[in-house]
């Protein structure tokens, strides 16, 4: 019987794929530096014997270096260690030759407390934490932006109707590459301001600001707090001021509102505690001629704190403002978002905010006292280094 030869044509595949050198051969207690599929390591073997090292593809050198053997250490062959600069004023700071990643940490500036007499004016908010990293190019030089301190409202002396001004809101503390915002610490809400008359203790504080949503002041009688800024601004105090009085302001992007002031506004800004810099908002004057005091300015960040309502009536004291939001750019890892509580800032245990430069109490909230405690202004650390 005769039989049909069926032939079957070859298929060949044909994989392409980069190759480097097949190995490399090194004896004990010797290094070599080793570039195999654009990465430098250097390879030191300690091991007791001689070493093979893969490098026919790049799995196996990413493999090896990613994974050494013990007694075989691998290191960088760039040479960026890290490397930190603390900033506590408005500044830059800018990338070493070699590194490609950097480190931000800031602190928001905290707000000041409100002036008062028998019944001392409330405390000022912290200023938030945040923290991010990012990949950079050597050279790229950022900006940074320190937030102020919010100033203390005074104590108006003035026979019976002796009165305090609300504190300032503190600023922001940024990053910027460019114009794009890396990294923004939110700024505490000030204080309320208080008269002779006696007042619970903790009402009108400012809310600490930091973290996606920030405090909300504290409400004191009639004196609605200012709310903290989140992906929004944060909201005045909804009460209305009497007579010709200044109603408080909302917050906005960046920046915290201004607290209120009520009655006849004469001297309307007497003693009102200043704004942090970098928008923070400026604390509420107090109004002496019928005993009114002035409500806490809001803290600034990504979206700032809303202003608070002063006092309505006599023997009251002003509302707290509210804290400004933080932010961090969406392409960085590691972000870390916290905010204060009290007058105590967000991260308040990291040593890095307390020593070197400047040596003190970054971020933290004004106290309450006759002349209400400004806050302790920001502080931003920039660090470098290459993996």
């Amino acid at each position: 019987m005769a039989f049909a030869k069926i032939i079957t044509p070859a298929i060949f595949l044909v994989v392409t794929q980069a190759f480097g050198a097949q190995s490399y051969n090194l004896s004990n207690g010797t290094n070599q530096t080793i570039t195999e599929f654009a990465t430098c390591r250097v390879v030191d073997n300690s091991s007791g014997y001689n070493l093979f090292v893969p490098t026919n593809t790049g799995i196996e050198w990413s493999s090896f270096y990613s994974n050494p053997p013990a007694g075989v250490s691998v290191s960088s062959c760039v040479t960026c260690p890290y490397s930190e600069t603390q900033i506590a004023s408005d500044g830059t700071c800018t990338a070493p030759a070699l590194c490609t990643m950097a480190k931000f940490k800031a602190w928001g500036g905290g707000g000041g407390g409100g002036g008062g007499g028998v019944s001392l004016g409330a405390a000022g908010g912290a200023g938030g934490y945040g923290e991010v990293t990012v990949t950079t190019a050597p050279g790229t030089v950022y900006t940074l932006e320190v937030g102020g301190s919010g100033g203390g409202g005074a104590y108006v002396a003035a026979g019976g109707n002796s009165v305090g001004a609300g504190g300032g809101g503190g600023g922001y503390s940024r990053v910027r590459d460019g114009a794009t915002t890396v990294l923004i610490a939110g700024g505490g809400g000030g204080g309320g301001g208080a008269d002779n008359a006696a007042v619970g203790a903790g009402q009108g504080a400012g809310g600490a600001g930091g973290g996606a949503t920030a405090e909300n002041g504290v409400t004191s009688g009639g004196a609605i707090a200012g709310t903290g800024g989140s992906t929004t601004a944060g909201l005045k105090g909804t009460n209305p001021q009497t007579g010709t009085g200044t109603e408080p302001l909302d917050g906005s992007s960046l920046s915290g509102g201004t607290g209120g002031t009520d009655a006849i506004p004469f001297p309307g800004t007497a003693g009102q505690g200043f704004a942090g810099n970098h928008f923070g908002g400026g604390g509420g004057g107090s109004e002496t001629g019928t005993g009114r005091s002035g409500g806490g300015g809001g803290g600034a960040g990504y979206f700032g704190g809303g202003g608070a309502n002063a006092a309505i009536a006599a023997s009251q004291r002003g509302g707290g403002g509210g804290g400004g939001s933080s932010f961090a750019i969406v392409t960085g890892t590691g972000i870390v978002l916290l905010s204060g509580t009290g007058t105590t800032p967000g991260n308040s245990s990291d040593a890095d905010r307390t020593v070197t430069y400047p040596a003190g109490n970054a971020g933290a909230g004004g106290g309450a006292a006759t002349n209400g405690t400004p806050g302790v202004g920001g502080k931003i650390i920039c660090g470098f280094w290459a993996p």
